[in-house]
């Protein structure tokens, strides 16, 4: 049983933590509201540049690109976006378990699976098992941008074309709401721009054509690398606004269990518990003596049969003992014992 010292030190133990879990809900609240107008902002410009590829490349199927262009896939490489800090729900976990599902999956399709991280929860987990790990990209969130963006992305399309892997896989978190995230793997190489039905759609003859400075194959190896990048900066902040979503939920969670674990101090049931608490110490204080009592009688009575003398009788009222005979000292073999007169 927990004392009443015990009790109200658990009681400031858990505001305490409660204040923190209250400021880190805000920090997150703050930091969702930016990250959730960057990602508003940056789906449409996607969706439009992978719609303009798509009708530039139906207008003419001469025009291509290497970053379009599919092979045999023997190579891979899976570039998972997570978190550098925990205390975010399922958020890693979630990712953890669909990029371990792929690897288990893929892993008899494909001659070599290189994993490369974003986020030191990734690279934590998977440098424990027994993968291949390609690049760890460090403190990268530090550094969220369309330019830093770029450069990875520059960097992913260099081995691809090099052929020194065939296909790249994302696996991130895809923002939906402030509480609920889903998780998305997308093939970032090839290209690819449209789903099976939109690309049904637009192989559908065109009737309007436009004119193209400098020419159609210039505009499309440009539009192409930058498609590319949009479309990975894009994961980076669809990972960006999932975390805060899920780290803001997280502490509402814990706000929400302290609150109904523990009650304020001064509540009637806390001091009812610690009235109770304190009652039970006594009575368990007063059974010890008892007990104590009953174990030194218990000796003597063993001593007295050794020497056979009578041994002291003992009452025990409530939670003190009382003696209740005068002694005389009798003559025995051996050390003298202390007996009670005839009744």
């Amino acid at each position: 049983m927990a004392s009443l010292r015990d009790i109200r030190k658990r009681i400031r133990t858990t505001k305490n933590t409660q204040q923190i879990t209250k400021a880190m809900k805000m920090v997150a609240a703050a930091k969702l509201r930016k990250a959730q107008d960057a990602i508003l902002a940056a789906r449409p410009y996607a969706e439009m540049l992978d719609q303009i590829i798509v009708d530039l490349a139906h207008r003419s199927e001469t025009m291509s690109h290497p970053l379009l262009k599919a092979r045999e896939v023997k190579k891979v490489e899976l570039v998972v976006l997570t978190s550098d800090r925990g205390l975010a729900g399922g958020f890693n976990s979630n990712v953890l378990r669909r990029a371990s599902r792929f690897l288990f999956e893929n892993g008899k399709n494909f001659e070599q699976i290189r994993v490369s991280t974003i986020g030191r929860k990734a690279y934590d987990f998977f440098r424990r098992r027994e993968v291949t790990l390609g690049k760890d990209y460090a403190g990268f969130y530090a550094r969220v941008n369309y330019r830093s963006a770029a450069d990875l992305a520059h960097e992913l399309s260099a081995r691809f074309l090099s052929g020194e892997v065939d296909a790249v896989y994302l696996v991130y978190n895809e923002f939906v709401s402030a509480v609920t995230q889903r998780v998305s793997l997308t093939q970032l190489l090839p290209l690819q721009t449209v789903s099976d039905t939109n690309a049904t759609a637009a192989a559908a003859p065109v009737t309007v054509d436009f004119k193209y400075e400098p020419s159609r194959q210039g505009v499309l190896d440009e539009l192409v690398p930058k498609a590319l990048t949009i479309k990975f900066f894009r994961a980076l902040l669809e990972s960006v606004a999932s975390e805060h979503g899920a780290r803001m939920s997280a502490m509402e969670d814990l706000l929400r269990v302290g609150r109904e674990g523990v009650e304020p101090a001064g509540h009637p049931v806390v001091e009812a518990r610690a009235h109770s608490d304190h009652q039970v110490a006594i009575v368990h204080r007063h059974v010890r003596l008892v007990h104590a009592v009953h174990a030194d009688h218990a000796e003597e009575m063993r001593i007295a049969r050794r020497q056979g003398a009578e041994p002291i009788k003992v009452k025990v009222q409530g939670a003190s003992t009382r003696r209740t005979s005068s002694v005389k000292r009798v003559q025995a073999s051996g050390p003298e014992l202390i007996s009670p007169p005839p009744p």
